[in-house]
Formats: C-alpha cells, sequence, structure tokens
C-alpha cells in the first residue's frame, strides 16, 4: 500500500514523537547494552519527514547509547506520520466493525 525504502539515517536526523520516561528509556537502554540490537530486523519506521511512526523506545535508547551521529537502517514509508496513524486507525475500525457483523451474523443460524 505505502512505497517504503531502506535507507540509513543518523539517529541525531530522526524526530522523537513521543515522550518517553526516564524509567522506560533506562529499561531499553539496558536490554540492547544486553542483548544487542539486529539493526537488519529492528528497523524504526519513520515517515518522509523523518517523524518516528514506530520505535521511539529504542531511538531513545541508541540515542543514549551510541549518540546522534551514530548511522542506521530505518523503514521509511513516503506518507506524513498522521496520515499513517489515520490509516491505521481507520483500518482497525473497520476490522472491528466487521468482526461485530460476522459475530452477530453467526449468532443468528444458532
Amino acid at each position: 500500500m505505502f512505497k517504503n525504502s531502506i535507507e540509513e539515517l543518523q539517529v541525531g536526523d530522526l524526530c522523537c514523537t513521543q515522550f518517553i520516561t526516564p524509567k522506560r528509556k533506562n529499561v531499553m537502554t539496558n536490554i540492547i547494552l544486553r542483548e544487542g540490537f539486529d539493526y537488519d530486523k529492528s528497523y524504526i519506521l519513520v515517515s518522509k519527514d523523518n517523524e518516528i511512526i514506530d520505535g521511539n523506545h529504542r531511538y531513545c535508547a541508541l540515542l543514549r547509547i551510541k549518540g546522534p551521529g551514530h548511522t542506521i537502517k530505518v523503514k521509511k514509508v513516503n506518507v506524513s506520520k498522521n496520515f499513517y496513524i489515520a490509516f491505521s486507525l481507520v483500518t482497525i475500525y473497520v476490522l472491528i466493525i466487521l468482526g461485530i457483523f460476522l459475530f452477530y451474523y453467526i449468532k443468528s443460524f444458532f
């Protein structure tokens, strides 16, 4: 649906879009320090404007550990963050309504 690409960006070029508590930053930082970070499997999902859609906790931990000049691979979608979130919410609502409809339709046979 969305055109996406894998790009290499510096951690400092990304824009965190959530407030991450210091406790959560510490937890994620400790996990990455203990287990490492698989750059090929744990892509941070960003919008065309480098706003983080998914991966804010990982971003904060990498910023702490490696610094803003560290380069990582990200998965970039060619839409704005707000459009991506709105599209995802509409899709979820449609699936919920469809599930409710199917539940009552199947229930009518019993």
